[in-house]
């Protein structure tokens, strides 16, 4: 009789570090990203006419400015930031989760660059345009109906740091919203498109105790 308890006691420590392996993983979190949303929604469309400044890293310098009119939306990177291109106005590349943002865009796709402002002499890069003809609105762009991120390049202390922005632009139109940004805080650092800080071991810790608690109350 001794043996059923010791079989019981088996099967609920083994269910134990089935959940606990399942909800607390080693803590190997690199720490090295900052993720930042906007206090304030960011929105651009045709109805308004105007820029938001973006300073990715809270340093009080503009480090790419979001440009609208009645006819077009468009990023502007300042100073010698950049971001990636597709290139034909050049337009804005929209990459999806996931995609490498370094210093070869085109491992991304054979087309993509880096904005170069020497040859980009409009100094914008464009995330759509639209025009009204015979009553009916016309986009052109990559953007319409897209979730999607923008592969950044910007310069703070005097390196080069890799990032991310998410917009979300509306279906037809060149009109939308920054969702946020994240950078890598460690110079000439790939980033993945999405990527954002992973958590803290204290804060595994604290998940792991508490699950430990809750399976051990239910056991």
């Amino acid at each position: 009789m001794r043996a059923r308890p010791a079989a019981i006691a088996w099967v609920r420590g083994g269910f134990l570090a089935l959940i606990l392996g399942a909800v607390c993983p080693v803590a190997t979190g690199q720490g090295t990203i900052v993720f930042q949303t906007p206090g304030q929604p960011i929105y651009y469309a045709p109805t308004l006419i105007g820029s938001n400044n973006l300073d990715l890293n809270g340093d009080g310098v503009t480090d790419f400015a979001l440009g609208f009119d009645l006819s077009r939306a468009y990023l502007v990177p300042q100073l010698s930031n950049s971001l990636v291109v597709i290139p034909t106005l050049p337009d804005v590349a929209p990459l999806n989760p996931g995609q490498t943002v370094s210093a070869n865009p085109s491992s991304l796709d054979p087309t993509y660059r880096w904005y170069d402002p020497a040859t980009d002499t409009s100094g914008l890069a464009f995330l759509g345009a639209q025009a009204v003809f015979d009553g009916q609105l016309f986009y052109s762009g990559y953007w319409s109906g897209r979730d999607a991120f923008v592969g950044l390049r910007f310069q703070y202390g005097g390196e080069t740091h890799y990032g991310w922005m998410e917009i979300n632009n509306y279906v037809g139109v060149a009109a939308g919203q920054v969702l946020g940004w994240a950078y890598e805080t460690r110079p000439d650092t790939p980033i993945f498109a999405g990527a954002v800080p992973e958590p803290s071991t204290l804060s595994l810790l604290l998940a792991c105790g508490a699950a430990l608690w809750l399976v051990r109350k239910r056991l």
